[in-house]
């Protein structure tokens, strides 16, 4: 993942022997929720059960105050969608089958259905399952042992049975009756072929569809489908999504931009009703028992309000908050994030509220974020076919525009996605972005347009760029090259020469420094980060030790001369000496895989954690200390001797109390070469002797952990 903060340069000098105290107060933002909550459904007992697109099933015993997860059995947690049948019985609707819960034993079972992206459910008076999908509409006769297609192909996304079990389906081409239970369909009349996303029915048996086209809103059927009336006033430049009729014939329509729009049965236009902000994404709307209204969002997670009551409410406790990255903050000081399935937020008060600012960047696992002056650039990066263009703000991500003139296509096919995987910016503003498999390409203040920049390089496989204090661009390649350009990437220099295995992943600058984080993707199990920074215009690059960490590291920043970085199983270290000593900051965090960190010149610190949402701490409310006497006397030494060595060192140590002491000896990359102790040793001093007899001449390092303590010791081998 590539996150870059631009609109700042960190002056930078030689890094002081500084370390920050422990703790770190963190706090959890209220990040949205991580998945789309595409469904919710009640049974007759009053329980509550919700499907997530990434997440699977929840289900809630009160009403929807809390959820608790309910997937034991899917072997699917992509759910489209989520039903309850005469009240007790339970489908879920998966991107690749169709699952019924097993109340007694709490657990899903598969139906086995056709390989097929299943989006509704319906179960006739018969017992007959009927299933809709991106392949056409399927029925079982035996729950579920054997399915057979319908005698016509048509995807549908919804059904509704009324009186005389007559069905109605919703598809790709309009509104589709069945008075067989299923065995043919017939199309009713509405006109065009748009899709019809949603279907319900009110007390009078008068049926409701809503046409998921742009300026189409909400039909109205009173005589079983064969005419239809256009309920659209209030809602001609709205693209809505769903509808729902309450007992007093109030109708309700969600729409992809707006909310929930609100036509009352005594009026004759919808109006927009006063909703939460980052609820504007409506997936769908569910009516319970008590009358309560929910809301499913794309963007917030799950709403409800009380008929008798204005406020919409979050019903979030319980879900979780994984998905989310922090990006970056502009100029003002405002917090960005983005969020795989919900898209990309943006706060105004230090993290506590969240509002959407781009939902068509849902979708994407990675976002290249850059914040310059008066404007934002924001690439989501592209996994499998989702979106990845180029797109520009200059307010505030209110609004946006696209911002590829020039950059390739990934291919024909597929026009909207092209992998921006990092961007960067110098001092005149001419911009930089670096293409997976179609390298650097350049956009000059001046242009109009993005230019080729990799012709000195031979290999298009970028991941990386920064620009230095000093406007060198510096390019990172899968396959372990930094490349570097002096002017303006006209010319390419190998700046780092390859590192077999490895990609550079993540390159940041502070100053004249630059800083490069390297992944080894071949064994994605083991220690295999490495961290390289140079401060000579990358005419030389020197080991930055977090492979000695022991954790995948993920992300760097930088604040007060302090290097702050985000590992995927121990969380935040913390470094004042160029990686010679580390520091874990980790201590109230309740999740220690960190996807990403970002620091601004304030000295807030955003970090995204894999299960837990967004963590704020503010490093300057605990200050930046020199390292005290007494902390150099409660570890009174950790060194080897000699130092340089030929064959064997002595390393002697201490501790101050009874403690689990880890000592193990790393490589110049950071690979795990021997753990020489891990025992429990009561305070004192001890010393041990390092064989490195069968070892090439070169630079190692032994690293010391306590619960307390951590210090890494570089030692030089000659023979």
């Amino acid at each position: 993942m590539a996150i870059r903060i631009f609109y700042y340069i960190i002056s930078a000098v030689a890094l002081s022997n500084q370390i920050f105290p422990q703790p770190l107060s963190w706090r959890q933002l209220h990040a949205p929720v991580a998945s789309a909550v595409t469904g919710i459904t009640q049974l007759s007992n009053g329980e509550f059960y919700l499907s997530t697109s990434t997440l699977g099933v929840f289900k809630s015993t009160d009403n929807g105050a809390t959820w608790s997860e309910c997937n034991t059995g899917l072997t699917n947690l992509y759910i489209n969608n989520i039903y309850s049948v005469n009240g007790d019985q339970l489908f879920a609707c998966s991107g690749a089958t169709i699952f019924k819960f097993n109340h007694p034993y709490g657990e899903w079972i598969n139906l086995n259905a056709p390989q097929a992206s299943y989006v509704s459910i319906i179960v006739n008076s018969a017992g007959h399952i009927i299933a809709g999908s991106n392949h056409g509409i399927f029925r079982s006769t035996n729950e579920g042992t054997t399915w057979q297609a319908a005698t016509i192909n048509i995807s549908a996304s919804c059904f509704i049975s009324i009186q005389n079990d007559i069905l109605f389906a919703g598809a790709n081409s309009g509104v589709y009756k069945s008075t067989d239970n299923g065995d043919t369909w017939t199309k009713t009349g509405i006109s065009g072929d748009h899709m019809v996303s949603d279907l319900c029915v009110d007390n009078n048996g008068d049926i409701y569809a809503n046409v998921f086209f742009r300026g189409q809103g909400i039909y109205r059927s009173q005589n079983q489908g064969a005419t239809w009336e256009q309920l659209n006033a209030g809602l001609i430049n709205q693209l809505t999504t769903s509808v729902a009729v309450d007992d007093q014939g109030n109708i309700y329509a969600g729409t992809a931009e707006g909310g929930v729009f609100l036509k009352a049965f005594d009026q004759s236009s919808f109006i927009q009703i006063n909703l939460h902000q980052v609820m504007s994404q409506v997936l769908s709307i569910y009516i319970a028992q008590d009358k309560t209204i929910y809301i499913c969002s794309a963007g917030g997670g799950l709403f409800r309000k009380n008929q008798s009551v204005s406020e919409w409410k979050q019903a979030n406790s319980g879900l979780p908050l994984d998905h989310s990255i922090p990006l970056g903050f502009d100029s003002n000081n405002n917090f960005y994030m983005g969020n795989y399935y919900s898209g990309f937020f943006r706060s105004t008060d230090d993290g506590n509220n969240w509002f959407p600012v781009a939902y068509y960047f849902g979708g994407s696992h990675h976002f290249s974020f850059l914040a310059h002056k008066n404007y934002i650039l924001l690439g989501p990066t592209v996994e499998f076919a989702f979106w990845g263009m180029l797109y520009k703000s200059t307010d505030r991500g209110e609004s946006w525009e696209y911002f590829h003139q020039g950059i390739p296509l990934i291919h024909p096919d597929y026009p909207w996605i092209q992998v921006v995987m990092d961007i960067a910016v110098n001092s005149s503003g001419d911009l930089f972005a670096a293409l997976d498999t179609k390298g650097i390409y350049r956009r000059l203040a001046s242009d109009t347009s993005w230019y080729y920049k990799n012709s000195d390089i031979p290999d298009t496989n970028v991941f990386s760029v920064c620009v230095d204090a000093n406007d060198n661009v510096f390019a990172g390649y899968r396959n372990g090259y930094i490349y570097k350009s002096s002017n303006k990437g006209e010319n390419w220099v190998e700046s780092l020469s390859d590192i077999p295995g490895y990609t550079v992943e993540h390159m940041e600058s502070a100053g004249e420094y630059v800083f490069a984080i390297l992944h080894n993707w071949n064994y994605p199990h083991q220690n295999t980060s490495l961290g390289l920074y140079s401060h000579d215009n990358g005419n030389s690059w020197l080991n930055l030790n977090i492979g000695s960490l022991g954790s995948r590291i993920n992300s760097i920043g930088f604040f007060n001369n302090n290097i702050v970085v985000g590992s995927d199983s121990d969380g935040v270290f913390i470094s004042a000496d160029f990686g010679e000593n580390w520091l874990s900051a980790s201590a109230g965090l309740s999740d220690h895989f960190i996807k990403s960190i970002i620091v601004n010149l304030d000295g807030i610190l955003l970090c995204g954690t894999e299960k837990e949402g967004i963590y704020f701490a503010d490093l300057t409310t605990t200050g930046v200390y020199e390292i005290d006497s007494r902390a150099s006397t409660n570890y009174l030494e950790f060194q080897n001797y000699p130092n340089p060595f030929n064959g064997t060192s002595v390393i002697r140590y201490s501790v101050p109390q009874l403690s689990t002491v880890i000592i193990k000896v790393f490589d110049i990359i950071g690979n795990e070469l021997e753990t020489l102790i891990n025992e429990k040793k009561p305070a004192g001093s001890y010393e041990l002797t390092w064989n490195a007899k069968n070892l090439p001449s070169g630079v190692y390092f032994c690293r010391m952990s306590t619960a307390s303590y951590n210090v890494t010791r570089k030692m030089i081998l000659i023979k």
